[in-house]
């Protein structure tokens, strides 16, 4: 609520800093895509559409102002600028990760969110740039890497209906959706017509958004087709980990502070990933991001990975 009623524009555009009471200097692409990021993970976590109508507006205003449309990446200044000599870009992650990498993240979601297909081009075009350099330099763009791999993983809507019931966290089949761990996945919650509505002003598709009825219903959709709903955590899960087809496992189990290898299952095929790198090697509870070696088990093929 600071941030919002300090740091936002009624144009929804940013201040970098604020002291005293006082708002000033407009801010820059960390500022955009880290708030972003935030609007997304506190709607996941609350599932309050007002969260996701903020980000939504925040992520527009971050491709007016910061887009590079020949070589499709963010500059790290506002277009406008007046006491910068040259718009520069900050493209590689450090310990903290770097705008274009978090942007990345937004723009994937809010794209996946409200099916915003302009939105995923540009996701589509800031990848492949950092992909290329990736290539050369994957231990500084870890950040980017995991992100990545979002955008090529599969659509997941999932519609829970429960009239006039909000949110509860604490309720088992509620938290298992939320944290299901599918890296493009969108939760879409509806317990009255109002907030039926809310959804349908804020996205461009809403066709895939059943009608609420009395019972409990919850909807598992692939690219906004719906499949017949649910209603039990045992019919949830046999959906879902149906739905998810990459599986992963640690080789040792020892805790956070065993950093063993890492035995990955996609589409029927066999990895192991090798960690080369973290962000805190003398604190492993504290890593902020990694990077990793990856290599099939038949020994074709290994590249750069990512943490996040």
């Amino acid at each position: 609520n600071f941030i919002k009623g300090a740091m936002v524009k009624d144009d929804f555009s940013l201040y970098h800093c604020y002291r005293n009471g006082d708002a000033s200097i407009n801010g820059l692409i960390d500022d955009y895509a880290f708030l972003l990021k935030a609007s997304i993970d506190l709607y996941e976590a609350t599932l309050d559409s007002d969260y996701l109508k903020f980000g939504k507006n925040v992520c527009h205003k971050m491709i007016n102002l910061f887009w590079d449309n020949t070589k499709g990446s963010f500059y790290a200044t506002p277009i406008g600028s007046v006491d910068v000599i040259v718009r520069q870009k900050n493209l590689l992650d450090g310990a903290i990760p770097s705008g274009n990498s978090v942007a990345l993240y937004g723009m994937v979601n809010i794209g996946q969110y409200f099916n915003d297909s302009s939105i995923l081009d540009k996701s589509n075009k800031l990848s492949l740039q950092l992909g290329e350099m990736a290539k050369k330099f994957p231990i500084n763009l870890t950040q980017f890497l995991s992100n990545h791999y979002s955008l090529l993983s599969e659509n997941l809507q999932i519609v829970i209906l429960n009239k006039n019931k909000e949110p509860n966290l604490d309720d088992e089949l509620i938290d298992y959706i939320v944290n299901f761990r599918h890296l493009n996945k969108s939760i879409f919650y509806i317990s009255s017509e109002y907030h039926k509505n809310i959804y349908m002003d804020i996205l461009s598709t809403y066709d895939f958004i059943p009608e609420l009825t009395d019972k409990l219903q919850i909807f598992i959709c692939k690219d906004y087709s719906c499949q017949m709903p649910v209603s039990s955590l045992d019919e949830i899960k046999k959906v879902l980990n149906k739905q998810d087809n990459f599986k992963s496992q640690r080789f040792a189990e020892g805790g956070s502070k065993d950093l063993g290898d890492i035995q990955l299952f996609a589409n029927n095929e066999e990895y192991f990933l090798s960690l080369i790198h973290i962000s805190e090697p003398t604190r492993p509870e504290r890593i902020g991001d990694g990077g990793f070696c990856v290599e099939k088990k038949n020994g074709g093929g290994g590249g750069g990975g990512g943490g996040g």
